[in-house]
C-alpha cells in the first residue's frame, strides 16, 4: 500500500514538473508572440478602426 502511494506521489510530482515545465515555454513562446507577432496586428487593427471612425465622423 505504501509503495503503490509512493509510486503514485512520484508520479504526480514528475506530471507537475512536466506540466510547470510546459506552462514555461508558454510563457515565453507567449513572450515571444507579444513581441514580435501580436503588435503589428494590434496595430493594424488599431489603425483599420481609427480610420473607420475617422471616415465615419468626418462624413457626418
Amino acid at each position: 500500500m505504501t509503495t503503490e502511494r509512493n509510486n503514485l506521489a512520484e508520479s504526480s510530482c514528475a506530471v507537475m514538473r512536466e506540466v510547470r515545465v510546459n506552462l514555461w515555454q508558454l510563457v515565453l513562446l507567449y513572450i515571444a508572440i507579444q513581441k514580435s507577432f501580436i503588435k503589428p496586428i494590434f496595430v493594424y487593427l488599431f489603425s483599420n478602426i481609427y480610420h473607420y471612425f475617422w471616415a465615419e465622423s468626418y462624413q457626418m
